[in-house]
């Protein structure tokens, strides 16, 4: 089972990952695409992603969660196309957290290193539950997080492509997605793995 967020627009590699795309063959029905317009902002971000994840969690009901948060959905990164911040994330991978479940959290892409080094330290402590100071520590790389020297990440000024009615009508149509795979699930009596995405 994966679950992936991700932008989705004409000419944005690979071209896949509509919210009708629920997987193929054998596989149909296992795969959830979360797909949102360019510049999401967290204010957008955070509540479609936890209405996916209860909705695809109480349809599964996973053993484990693996997931993978790549550093380039954050506000910065050339490649990404958000305008999140890790505060934003982090609030995705609490709602994760709720499941109780065992879980793997990886990194994957991110192309501003600098920011992907803010995101992943204060995520590396909510997973750990550790609380961190915003200053970023003196060492050899202090100068490069100039000029404010915290982990914070600062949002760009862009609107947000996104609106609500829209992406309700995404988690609609995966909420129905859900329902199909569920029948297909409870035929076959399997152990659900969950993956996520973002």
């Amino acid at each position: 089972m994966t679950v992936s967020t991700h932008l989705h627009e004409a000419g944005y590699f690979p071209g896949t990952g509509n919210v009708t795309d629920i997987g193929i063959g054998a596989g149909r029905g296992y795969t959830v695409n979360a797909p949102y317009d360019r510049d999401i902002s967290g204010e957008m971000f955070v509540p479609y992603f936890t209405e996916i994840a209860q909705a695809v969690y109480e349809t599964f009901r996973p053993n484990v969660c693996v997931i993978q948060c790549g550093g380039d959905v954050i506000s910065g990164d050339h490649l990404g196309g958000t305008n999140l911040l890790p505060g934003d994330c982090i609030s995705c991978v609490k709602k994760i957290l709720e499941f109780k479940v065992p879980f793997i959290f990886l990194g994957g892409g991110g192309y501003n290193i600098i920011n992907t080094a803010k995101y992943w330290t204060a995520l590396t402590a909510t997973i750990l539950n550790v609380e961190i100071s915003k200053d970023i520590p003196e060492n050899d790389f202090f100068l490069d997080f100039g000029p404010d020297y915290v982990i914070d990440v600062c949002k760009r000024n862009v609107k947000d492509k996104n609106n609500a009615q829209d992406l309700s009508k995404k988690v609609c149509v995966i909420k129905g997605n859900n329902q199909i795979s569920k029948l297909k699930l409870v035929e076959l009596s399997l152990n659900a793995l969950f993956i996520f995405l973002f």
